[in-house]
């Protein structure tokens, strides 16, 4: 999707421990992202959905760090007569987290070019900063 064109909103609570933000795209699209830290429950789910008007894609990280559960991708669309399906490609058995541990790991050792250069991280930092001065009482 790209950087965002601007932080809509943010909205910091759970005495810091949450956070939720809004985000504008050049094309109109928004993201709503929620982060939030349960510290009594040691759970981790995190969930990427993207909707279109006629279709709806969906990725599941059911954990970050459990061997053998793997991310689960559903896809919700609607055939030329109107009716809705839904699919489950595959996923590579590895997990992701694995997968960009190993790819980090060879640019560091092997010199590999790394996917996200570093010149793109200064616009990472800047949505961090962005984020939470939307998220700073007025």
């Amino acid at each position: 999707m790209g950087n965002p064109a601007r932080v809509v909103s943010t909205e910091i609570w759970q005495d810091g421990r949450a956070v939720s933000t809004v985000l504008e795209y050049a094309t109109g699209a928004r993201c709503i992202a929620t982060w939030i830290d349960l510290p009594n429950l040691w759970d981790f789910k995190e969930t990427l959905e993207i909707y279109g008007d006629d279709k709806r894609v969906i990725l599941s990280y059911p954990t970050g760090f459990s061997r053998g559960q793997l991310s689960a991708v559903t896809v919700r669309d609607i055939d030329d007569n109107g009716a809705s399906f839904e699919t489950h490609p595959a996923v590579d058995w590895e997990s992701p987290f694995v997968a960009e541990l190993r790819h980090f790991h060879a640019c560091v050792t092997r010199g590999v070019v790394c996917r996200t250069p570093l010149s793109a991280a200064r616009h990472y930092v800047q949505l961090v900063v962005d984020i939470a001065r939307a998220g700073l009482p007025t």
